[in-house]
């Protein structure tokens, strides 16, 4: 992974409304016909994602919450962002 994509702090799309229910949040984008329910560790990612926060400081953040390895935590949180940005949660 890049030092460029490890300092680029990711920022959620307007559109994509999220709201956690009970520890899970539920994601739905505008224009979609999908929601995306996410396990605790996808909910405290996306509870971290607010445009100044790296990708680095984030994996920081997941690994001190889960008690995990931070380079584990750091691929962990690089893919779900992947997925979140396929998905158009996030910008």
């Amino acid at each position: 992974m890049s030092e460029a994509t490890r300092t680029k702090a990711p920022k959620r799309r307007p559109e994509a409304a999220y709201r956690v229910i009970d520890g899970q949040a539920m994601i739905a984008v505008a224009g979609r016909s999908e929601v995306h329910l996410l396990n605790p560790t996808g909910t405290f990612i996306l509870s971290q994602i607010d445009g100044t926060r790296s990708v680095s400081e984030i994996a920081r953040a997941l690994a001190a919450e889960f008690d995990v390895p931070e380079g584990t935590a750091l691929q962990d949180v690089q893919e779900f962002i992947d997925r979140l940005m396929r998905e158009g949660v996030l910008e």
